[in-house]
């Protein structure tokens, strides 16, 4: 059956989003389906006097407007960043064209999905954080522009926080009522969904492990790899303790150089350069033949556990710290929350502690099989 899937996909330089649409497509192959990706890129509305009007307090509080400030400076430190380091150097571009079957058309509103006669017999909301979205794309995400005769499922949807506002709040059960199924990549959403209504929410896995490791070696790099002597570093620009002095003394004392790979221009050149192949290919290559991995991304760690990579998992802090629920939902799931950053321990004996992977896949193995009979009985 032909699917539909809308995720967040247009990303320079986030890798965890690139596999994650990658990996939902490769397993609904595996089933037989035609799953395709809505290519969904919003652009932001205009926003008349009525609506300024009608948010002033919101607007002039001091709250909103730090975070605003914030936005302001990382989009413009990333737009410098870009400029200097062109970004198709990542060829996440022919990534997409290679390994990801996508629609002719880029949709830029929720008009333009509504008016689209879609020749899909089920829809997939998710993964990734598309139900952490401003008002203007919600019903997009929802699915809310596709006909009733269409099959409505959330595979690992997240909302990239505990919390809603109250008119998100009140929507939620309206917007999730189409829904055949709704599965959830956090056990915080999970909870949301069913105050709102949805007894039947359930946590699944992230696409991404509904494949193992050997899956993306063999289909994307079609070559075997051999363990190198360094250590895989991927840090997304997001407000993180990074331990660079650690690091460097880690690498420095087991004879490990540093492959460095960044997302959202965070440039740590003190620290190391970052590497000089930067497509999707070499990420997951680098990744895979590390000694160890070092990140504050979840699909850093995800592929570190695919791998059975030791690894040391740093969590996020400040005005992102609601992300790491994501995080903590996984490592709890697989008994791996002693791989969560502690300063106050030996970063050395905490990056060489003993992982049981037979005991960690096992349990992986289940959750996974759980994901897969939510998302086959989902399917019409």
């Amino acid at each position: 059956m032909k699917i539909g899937i809308i995720t967040h996909w247009n990303s320079k330089d986030n890798y965890g989003q690139v596999l994650q649409c990658y990996a939902l497509q490769r397993y609904l192959i595996s089933l037989g389906h035609e799953p395709f990706l809505i290519r969904y890129a919003p652009t932001d509305p205009p926003r008349n006097l009525s609506y300024k009007i009608l948010h002033f307090w919101e607007i002039i509080n001091i709250s909103h407007i730090r975070a605003y400030i914030q936005y302001r400076t990382n989009k413009r430190k990333l737009r410098h960043y870009y400029i200097a380091n062109n970004p198709d150097v990542r060829k996440f571009d022919e990534f997409r064209n290679d390994f990801i079957v996508m629609s002719d058309k880029i949709y830029r509103s929720f008009e333009e999905l509504y008016a689209e006669n879609w020749d899909a017999d089920a829809m997939i909301s998710g993964s990734d954080q598309v139900w952490n979205c401003p008002e203007y794309t919600r019903r997009s995400y929802f699915l809310d522009f596709a006909s009733d005769r269409i099959t409505k499922i959330a595979y690992a949807a997240s909302f990239g926080k505990a919390l809603l506002d109250e008119q998100y709040e009140k929507a939620l059960p309206r917007l999730l009522r189409h829904f055949k199924a709704v599965g959830l990549r956090e056990t915080s959403g999970v909870e949301l969904c069913r105050k709102a209504g949805r007894e039947d929410a359930q946590l699944v896995c992230d696409p991404t492990l509904l494949l193992n490791g050997l899956d993306y070696i063999d289909d994307i790099l079609k070559t075997d790899i051999e363990t190198a002597n360094h250590i895989f570093c991927y840090f997304i620009n997001w407000n993180t303790s990074i331990p660079t002095d650690r690091l460097s003394a880690y690498a420095a004392d087991n004879g490990l150089s540093i492959r460095y790979f960044n997302a959202h221009g965070l440039d740590l050149n003190d620290f190391a350069p970052t590497y000089d192949d930067m497509t999707v290919q070499s990420w997951i290559e680098s990744l895979a033949s590390a000694e160890c991995v070092c990140t504050n991304s979840f699909h850093g760690t995800v592929f570190s556990i695919l791998m059975h990579k030791p690894f040391i998992a740093l969590p996020l802090q400040g005005d992102v710290k609601a992300m790491n629920v994501r995080l903590a939902t996984l490592l709890n799931k697989l008994g791996l929350e002693e791989r969560l950053y502690d300063s106050t321990e030996d970063f050395s004996q905490q990056m060489k502690a003993p992982i049981d992977w037979n005991a960690i896949d096992e349990k992986l193995n289940a959750f996974k099989s759980e994901s897969e009979d939510f998302l086959q009985k989902a399917l019409p």
